[in-house]
């Protein structure tokens, strides 16, 4: 799915490495934008967490340290399964209308969300999926889910 650009960017490089090539989703908290990262000559997803723009300057320090601690957490638990994307750096952009926005460089997932692929499937006639195909679809997201709650995580 693309989307127009919300925070401006496209074509901008930001740290100094990110090219931002397309807008690729967006939510209630974050844009999602495809970025090629030029030291190591990948393509990678940032994550701009736009909610967290709206926050005080003073507090704007803590929760940054949350926003770490955040991806501290997201590496160890991607480290321990291949279902779950893979932090690969974060940080903090000011856009040039002055948004301080911080954000994570996920590895790039190349594909589409599965509802889009159903309705595509639909659309063409696609038979529906056997409960193999489907357990198999699923297994990955099963998988990320056990790793989770293996942490305490709910």
């Amino acid at each position: 799915m693309t989307t127009k650009d919300p925070l401006g960017i496209l074509g901008r490089t930001i740290n100094g490495k990110y090219t931002i090539e397309a807008a690729v989703g967006e939510g209630g908290a974050a844009t999602v934008y495809r970025a090629k990262n030029h030291e190591w000559n990948i393509t990678v997803a940032l994550k701009f967490y736009v909610a967290l723009s709206q926050a005080p300057e003073d507090q704007r320090e803590k929760l940054l340290a949350e926003f770490i601690q955040e991806g501290r957490l997201m590496t160890h638990l991607s480290s321990r399964s291949a279902a779950i994307v893979q932090p690969r750096d974060m940080g903090a952009y000011t856009t040039e209308d002055g948004m301080w926005v911080p954000y994570l460089v996920l590895e790039w997932l190349a594909g589409a969300p599965l509802d889009v692929v159903l309705v595509d499937e639909t659309e063409k006639g696609v038979a529906p999926r056997t409960l193999e195909e489907t357990l198999e679809l699923v297994a990955p997201v099963a998988e990320a889910l056990d790793v989770a709650h293996a942490e305490g995580i709910v």
